[in-house]
């Protein structure tokens, strides 16, 4: 465990969803905001309490149209209805997730009160 690279922020995101990711079948996910290219970041499986992977953001596509996002639709994992609720709620840009990996096993962490969406993982929230 002690030669893993934790990355420094971790994105919060539902557990299938972040299974998904780690084993480098989700490779957008779409937001409402645009993100840093380049960025590595942790996988973090909403109410586990677990980073269970990383990824890094390779590109970042948008805003994309309803024509545009249906058609790459597999590419977010996502069904038609999920893309139109996407769209109704505003999440019309891509991060093209790149680099993938699982952890195994998921490094336990604790996760700071009002954190929704991205997390700062500090050395003292992990749980090693």
């Amino acid at each position: 465990m002690s030669s893993l690279k934790i990355p420094a922020t971790g994105l919060v995101t539902g557990p299938h969803w972040a299974g998904l990711i780690v084993n480098g079948e989700k490779t957008w996910e779409l937001r409402k905001r645009r993100a840093s290219i380049g960025k590595e970041f942790g996988i973090i499986a909403k109410g586990t309490g677990t980073i269970v992977g990383a990824a890094t953001i390779a590109d970042c596509l948008g805003p994309l149209d309803l024509v545009q996002l249906m058609e790459n639709r597999h590419l977010a994992c996502e069904s038609e209805q999920e893309i139109l609720d996407d769209v109704k709620n505003g999440y019309d840009k891509a991060w093209v997730l790149a680099n993938a990996r699982a952890f195994d096993p998921p490094v336990r962490y604790r996760h700071p009160s009002g954190a929704v969406t991205w997390v700062t993982l500090s050395p003292d929230r992990l749980i090693l």
